[in-house]
């Protein structure tokens, strides 16, 4: 990493820093907001937003482009690096977050270490199982997404006007299944259980173990022989690519109709022969 892209990697740590320290500071933020806040600060350490940095890098120079190309990737990880983007998002969350009882029970079951992902993964599951709860389908006859949309196709047939879909709820059993596998909790069922009460998303009595996979996502795992874990981290980088090309498309695109313009220009400078 050149001494300029650690400079202005720097300088984006400071600024996130000046916004925790603000948080902190206001007397409006409940006190279990701010020690959630403080614990996530806590466990991201220069080091690691300098490895993902180093990371992100490498991807993109594995990618064999253009030096212009490889260049505007670069400024973009720099200018939006993901972990301090997760750890903004994260905190936005916390502080838009109504339930202040789930919170100091999260607070109470956080270990200093993974307190990142603890608290990241327990509210992406409070939020999975709301979503849920308030879809209005019941969990014994939840219907798989492809024929959800099969439905949607058939009355289409009848309106003139688009149905656009909302987004498909994740099952509840699948969303456990997800944080279980995260392994970030000794005791992950105290967490599923707590968030099973307070989103009122389920009706099973406890869960105390993983639950078992649906068929809808066994068929998905094919490709993957069976490893959730392996599908999950794939599917992480395989978006991460995805966004990369798209920021590139619209590179190129900018890029083209810049070249489009000047030519414009130069041909109507050009004196006529």
């Amino acid at each position: 990493m050149e001494e300029l892209e650690i400079d202005r990697l720097f300088e984006s740590i400071k600024e996130l820093s000046r916004s925790i320290q603000k948080y902190l500071q206001s007397d409006e933020l409940p006190n279990v907001k701010k020690e959630l806040i403080k614990k996530i600060a806590s466990s991201i350490t220069h080091k690691k937003i300098f490895e993902s940095t180093k990371e992100d890098f490498n991807h993109i120079k594995r990618k064999n482009l253009a030096k212009d190309e490889e260049m505007f990737l670069r400024d973009y990880v720099l200018d939006n690096n993901p972990i301090i983007g997760v750890i903004e998002h994260t905190i936005n969350q916390i502080i838009s977050f109504k339930d202040i009882n789930f919170l100091e029970f999260i607070d109470e079951h956080i270990n200093h270490s993974k307190s990142q992902y603890q608290i990241i993964s327990s509210l992406q599951l409070y939020n999975d199982l709301a979503e849920f709860a308030h879809s209005g389908i019941d969990e014994k006859h939840f219907p798989s997404p492809e024929k959800f949309k099969k439905k949607v196709a058939e009355l289409q047939k009848f309106s003139s006007t688009i149905i656009v879909l909302d987004k498909f709820p994740k099952h509840p059993s699948q969303a456990i299944r997800e944080f279980f596998l995260g392994a970030c909790f000794d005791y992950p069922s105290e967490i599923v259980n707590k968030t099973i009460d307070s989103t009122k998303a389920v009706f099973k009595s406890e869960y105390k173990k993983m639950p078992q996979i649906t068929k809808a996502r066994q068929e998905e795992l094919n490709p993957y022989n069976g490893d959730e874990r392996q599908m999950l981290v794939q599917k992480l980088h395989q978006s991460e690519d995805s966004f990369f090309n798209l920021l590139l498309d619209r590179y190129r695109s900018e890029n083209e109709n810049k070249k489009t313009i000047f030519k414009a220009i130069a041909d109507g400078l050009k004196p006529d022969s």
